[in-house]
């Protein structure tokens, strides 16, 4: 970017200084190549769109063109009457502009050098040029503290804008063509509309000239290069200061973004350029060794160079520095730096001087309610092996690395954690489960999940670390992030009971009134059973017989057990049926009475015992008819 040039008297009064590094390493003094064969000083320099090509301005009334990569001349741009200021490339790289003392823009063939047209309407000086980014339009600044807007293929005025009070040193365009920056002796910088020329917002800060302005590459930020010994950063929305670079010993001329955006280019009356980050300010690296003051600055297109002019009238081209950009950019567009801060290096400028980096991503990085998925890193525009999570790169030139991600919304995780480890995923429901795109989702699990002989009795979900009220078999989420529902289970001892009289005979339905029988147990220590000694069924007595748990038999003819319940466990209360109760090897009315006094439904009837046999609510000679008719004789 060109500065704005002063008068001659008082260039020459001023000192020439070296600016001081802040260090060794910082100071580069060697440059790459110069570009010698101006007759008086550089003021201005470009690089054309491909890179392969450099434009100077002097004060010897001429532009040249030369080699890039051997710094051979080209040709001459010869016409103007008085110096050139200030040169553009168009952005296609096939027509040269330049700016003059003798208050013209000029139009020129890049390939022939030859004439196009004149670009005339100014009162005085015009210090600086621009092309708009379609190249249809041209932008000139002028000592006649007006800026202009010109058809490029007609030369045709379009407009003017007006308001500065002072020389209109530098001009520039916005990335998309719509708006107009210019900066003046009248210390501010100022933004117009393009289209109707209305001022849309003013910088003011600086205490001297203001020399320079550049428009950031995204169009968010402006830069600004002032008589005040400073360059000063900007946010172009607001016209809000951003922040100041301070260190050159004297003016800064011109003024220039590396075409990224993450470094600022400055150069000085101190006869320095100086190299900066942008977000944080940080003065990365001096170019020393012009013998004069550099009145232009600009970066090659890739970014690895850097181009001075200077009033020694030569120009040179720098190494930027071995710089390593790592960028996060995910396919969506969204930026997420500040996600997994400490974990990884994103939007983060090395400026060390490091030989190898090695950088990592995790796998999924979160910004909000959004998850990025890691895809791939690019390094300099070339894609690394797809799905790593770490590269690691020789730093020996300007380089990008880019972490790239997928989007991935509304993403719920569920699984199944029983205590016990046992994974009941298959015999429950919803559990191991990933569900996409879905705003609610309803998940259930069963009161009991079995897996091979042993119970899982539900106890609660658990949802993004935090328990759900317990027991619930249902929970209903909203997916807004990326979510984890576990459902937790604990292992439930299940005991079962059961009679079994080996007669195979169905028992009365008192039966099942007496004893616990066909039930099952869940969780508690221990249960205890108990059963009569004998149980009646109309004239056919039932004993008990014996107990089994699990099918083992427990000691015979006990009337209770207790059970403690820590497996899969059945309990059987085995009976048989009741012969010869009082052991006189005879089954007659005497069992039959026997049985019911064991019952407590005996009654004394004087020296025999009788008893309501045949249930009809009295005792007489009916039950002794009916015990007759069902004697039968057990014993030899």
């Amino acid at each position: 970017m060109s500065r704005t040039p002063i008068v001659l008297a008082v260039l020459f009064s001023c000192l020439l200084a070296a600016a001081p590094a802040s260090n060794a390493e910082d100071v580069v003094t060697e440059p790459i190549r110069t570009f010698s064969g101006h007759t008086d000083g550089v003021y201005s320099v470009a690089f054309s769109p491909d890179g392969t090509k450099v434009l100077t301005g002097s004060s010897d009334k001429t532009a040249r063109l030369w080699h890039a990569d051997t710094g051979a001349h080209i040709r001459t741009f010869s016409g103007h009457t008085s110096s050139v200021y200030s040169v553009a490339f168009s952005p296609d790289g096939a027509k040269v502009l330049t700016g003059s003392v003798d208050s013209t823009a000029r139009l020129w063939h890049a390939d022939t050098g030859a004439h196009i047209l004149t670009f005339s309407g100014h009162t005085s000086s015009v210090y600086s040029v621009a092309f708009s980014p379609d190249g249809t339009k041209v932008l000139t600044g002028s000592t006649d503290t007006t800026a202009r807007l010109w058809d490029a293929a007609t030369g045709a005025h379009i407009r003017t804008f007006i308001g500065h009070t002072g020389d209109v040193c530098s001009v520039a365009f916005s990335p998309d063509g719509t708006k107009v920056l210019t900066g003046s002796h009248d210390k501010t910088a100022r933004l117009w509309d393009a289209a109707t020329g209305s001022l849309i917002c003013t910088f003011t800060g600086h205490t001297g000239y203001v020399y320079s302005v550049a428009y950031s590459p995204d169009g968010t930020k402006v830069l600004t290069g002032s008589h005040d010994k400073t360059a000063r950063l900007w946010d172009a929305a607001t016209g809000a200061q951003i922040r100041t670079f301070t260190g050159h010993t004297s003016y800064v001329y011109s003024v220039a973004f590396s075409p990224d955006g993450t470094r600022v280019l400055t150069g000085s009356h101190d006869s320095t350029a100086r190299l900066w980050n942008t977000a944080t300010g940080a003065h990365l690296r001096t170019f020393t060794g012009h013998t004069g003051y550099v009145n232009s600055v600009v970066f090659s297109p890739d970014g690895t160079k850097v181009l001075t002019g200077s009033v020694d009238k030569t120009a040179r081209l720098w190494d930027a520095g071995p710089v390593l950009l790592v960028r996060s950019t995910p396919i969506t567009g969204v930026l997420i730096a500040g996600a997994a801060p400490g974990v990884t290096d994103f939007s983060k400028l090395f400026d060390q001087l490091t030989q190898i980096i090695t950088l990592t991503a995790p796998a999924v990085a979160m910004s909000g309610a959004v998850r990025y998925d890691f895809v791939r890193w690019e390094i300099a525009g070339q894609p690394q092996p797809a799905g790593q999570l770490s590269v690691q790169f020789s730093v020996d030139r300007w380089m990008t690395a880019v972490a790239v991600y997928e989007i991935r919304k509304h993403t719920l995780a569920v699984n199944s954690e029983p205590v016990t480890g046992i994974t009941i995923a298959g015999k429950a429901t919803n559990h191991s489960l990933v569900v996409n795109d879905q705003q609610y989702v309803n998940l259930s699990a069963p009161a009991i999940a079995s897996a091979g002989g042993i119970d899982y009795g539900f106890i609660r979900w658990v949802i993004d670390g935090q328990p759900q009220p317990p027991g619930q078999a249902v929970v209903s989420i909203k997916m807004d992030d990326d979510r984890t529902a576990v459902a937790v289970y604990f292992r439930s001892a299940r005991l079962g009971v059961t009679s079994s009289p080996f007669s195979g005979l169905h028992l009365s339905p008192n039966h099942a009134e007496l004893t616990p029988y066909e039930r099952v147990y869940y969780a508690p220590a221990t249960v205890p059973f108990s059963t009569p000694l004998n149980i009646f069924h109309g004239l056919v007595p039932y004993s008990f017989a014996f107990w089994k748990v699990n099918g083992v038999p427990q000691p015979p003819r006990q009337t209770a057990i207790e059970v403690h319940v820590e497996a899969d466990i059945t309990v059987e209360a085995v009976y048989d049926l009741l012969g010869d109760a009082n052991g006189d090897c005879r089954v007659n009315i005497l069992d039959m009475i026997f049985v019911r006094n064991r019952l407590g439904q005996n009654v004394n009837t004087g020296d025999n015992w009788r008893a309501d046999v045949n249930l009809d609510g009295w005792i007489n000679i009916l039950d002794l008819i009916f015990v007759r008719n069902w004697l039968y004789t057990t014993c030899p």
